[in-house]
């Protein structure tokens, strides 16, 4: 796996299943518990269902945010942005909390007015992050920056929201209170349509934006639209506050989902990349094999016209029906690797006129292997491991099964090297650690190798049974 997957903390999918268990435990805990309160403080109906909601929402929030700050020491921007959007939502809960828990109070005027010029600028505030948080969440078909100039007007607009809600603090055009009822001032609907001109330009802004698919444009088009149409339903039934629940909500699904989705294409990336090392590990096998094929026929040409007419004819035959091997991204039945390294095997025996032998002792052959595989290690033995005996040279190749693994075994009698020197002999040895790493990640396999100088060479495959 690569290291990207491998430093990825994939917490999203974990966040939201966090989040339905607070989200349920804490309101069997609300109805129980807040009953009696909210009955001693004498509040009505819809305050107790709010402040119930805002606690719900801010204890799920408490849970995300400790999950996201995971990935803020590793200089995550979009997380960090994430983080800035839930903790202002976590802000619009408890200034909603402090309006209905002193709706009745005839006192804190200056503190409710605070808490709701926060709840109101807190949607202004976090659509214009949401914005940057898709940016960059490396949806951006350009830098970060010179697609917020182009979003100048968002900037304004929000700005200007802002600004006429602090405003309000002094003259009482959007709120203001009347001993201790709320009243909507006479500029009320042209903020509120303010906000919504907002969202609106937010969802055209993703919309056209040109370097993310349509199905993810259209995910994140959700968030925007959502706490609007839960703000009209509040308007529609005041009293109601599910704006920055379903704000919460919308963008903790979000997040959820596009990054499960990121995942996925890493993993894909993941495989497409093994499958491009395996490529070339096999284009690595194909001209070390067929190069030292011909070099044994160029060979018998010189010493031995007739053998060679011979080999070249093992060889092209071995080709007609074996080439397709070559072109394998899978593991392959071992009875066809034994029958390239026996073609492999008849052509170096007759360069070598018969100097070595061969045993096989086959115990286990129902299993699988990536190609090309076993006639490497035997082209070792046959290279280095035999090539300064003149007779008496033996390979031995045996499979057997040892505590539930397969083991496929190389021996020979030869000279052996020190497995932690590579033999200065200016000869290729890619062969060996090419097996090794198509049998890691082929089948989950590993490569030993035990050889001692002057005794000969032993190299055995280890496979899960």
């Amino acid at each position: 796996m690569s290291d990207t997957l491998k430093n990825t903390k994939w917490y999203d999918l974990k966040q939201v299943r966090i989040a339905a268990i607070i989200l349920i435990g804490a309101i069997l805990a609300c109805e129980i518990v807040w009953m009696w309160v909210f009955d001693f403080l004498s509040l009505p109906a819809a305050s107790i269902f709010n402040i119930t909601a805002d606690f719900i929402g801010t204890s799920a929030i408490l849970v995300s945010s400790v999950s996201v700050t995971q990935d803020i020491n590793k200089d995550n921007s979009s997380s960090v942005i994430y983080l800035t959007l839930i903790i202002i939502n976590s802000l619009a809960f408890l200034a909603d909390v402090i309006h209905w828990a002193a709706s009745k109070s005839s006192g804190f005027i200056a503190l409710k007015m605070a808490s709701d010029s926060l709840f109101q600028s807190a949607g202004s505030l976090m659509l214009i992050l949401f914005w940057v948080y898709y940016l960059e969440r490396g949806s951006a078909s350009g830098p970060v920056i010179e697609q917020l100039k182009k979003s100048l007007i968002l900037v304004i607009m929000t700005s200007v929201s802002i600004l006429l809600i602090v405003l309000n603090l002094f003259f009482g055009f959007y709120f203001y209170y009347k001993d201790v009822v709320y009243f909507r001032g006479r500029m009320f609907w042209l903020i509120e349509l303010l906000y919504i001109a907002e969202a609106i330009a937010v969802v055209c802004l993703i919309g056209a934006e040109k370097g993310s698919s349509y199905s993810r444009k259209t995910m994140f088009m959700l968030w925007p639209v959502a706490p609007v149409i839960a703000n009209l339903v509040q308007f529609l039934r005041y009293g109601l506050s599910i704006e920055y629940l379903t704000s919460f909500l919308f963008l903790l699904l979000i997040n959820s989902i596009h990054s499960i989705r990121q995942r996925d294409e890493l993993i894909k990336k993941d495989r497409e990349l093994a499958q491009q090392k395996m490529a070339i590990m096999i284009s690595q096998t194909q001209p070390h094999f067929i190069f030292n094929s011909l070099n044994t026929i160029c060979y018998l040409c010189r010493s031995d016209p007739k053998t060679a007419e011979r080999a070249t004819k093992e060889f092209a035959d071995y080709l007609r029906t074996n080439l397709d091997s070559f072109e394998k991204r899978t593991t392959i039945p071992f009875s066809k690797e034994v029958d390239h390294t026996k073609n492999y095997l008849s052509l170096e025996k007759l360069r070598f006129r018969n100097s070595f032998d061969v045993e096989w002792d086959l115990e286990v052959s129902d299993f699988f292997i990536p190609p090309i595989s076993l006639q490497p290690l035997v082209e070792n033995s046959v290279k280095h491991g035999l090539s300064g005996v003149r007779e008496g040279g033996l390979i031995r190749i045996s499979t057997y099964r040892e505590n539930d693994r397969i083991c496929i075994e190389v021996a020979d009698n030869g000279c052996g090297f020190d497995p932690e020197i590579m033999p200065a002999d200016g000869k290729n040895h890619i062969g060996l650690e090419n097996v090794r790493n198509r049998i890691a990640s082929m089948s989950a396999g590993t490569v030993e190798i035990d050889s001692t100088v002057g005794k000969g060479s032993r190299v055995r495959i280890i496979l899960p049974d």
